[in-house]
């Protein structure tokens, strides 16, 4: 699983290391790639019948604009436990602040689709992180649809990466 999204104070925290350990120079090309797997449970996702367990596995790029956003992108295959199969992909787009009081603006996209129950999942939001300074921030939810992530407790709901 790639667990980038946390809650509360660790949410920004987060996306700070994220945007400090960029794994190309800025307007760099993407990397090779890091191999990924992540499970999405019917369990905790409601577009999914509760029986339902889909195992994704695919290849995360990352790479770094000139502009200096941080571009995050996953592709892969994934089955489920009912013999379904799928193709899915997954990105994040990150623009950081270059000085303070700045805002960090976050979009992040989630799709499912193949031949069974999962079909056609998706999830999305947009989030505004505005820090007065390096430590003082607030967090404003701009835009979200279906249950990505529940943004209290950081729990992935229907976005598994």
């Amino acid at each position: 699983m790639v667990g980038k999204r946390f809650a509360g104070v660790t949410l920004a925290g987060a996306f700070v290391a994220l945007s400090l350990v960029a794994t190309t120079p800025a307007g760099g090309p993407a990397n090779q790639g890091t191999p990924i797997t992540a499970t999405l449970s019917g369990a905790n996702c409601s577009q999914l019948a509760p029986d339902v367990v889909v195992t994704l596995t695919g290849t995360e790029r990352t790479s770094t604009d000139a502009s200096g956003k941080l571009h995050t992108i996953i592709s892969g295959t994934a089955t489920d436990n009912l013999g379904g199969r799928y193709v899915f992909n997954y990105s994040n787009n990150l623009r950081q602040p270059t000085t303070f009081p700045g805002d960090f603006m976050v979009s992040d996209h989630f799709n499912l689709v193949g031949s069974g129950p999962a079909n056609k999942v998706h999830t999305f939001f947009v989030l505004r992180i505005h820090f007065t300074s390096p430590t003082d921030f607030s967090v404003l939810i701009l835009k979200t649809q279906n249950k990505p992530l529940s943004f209290e407790t950081g729990e992935e709901i229907c976005d598994p990466l």
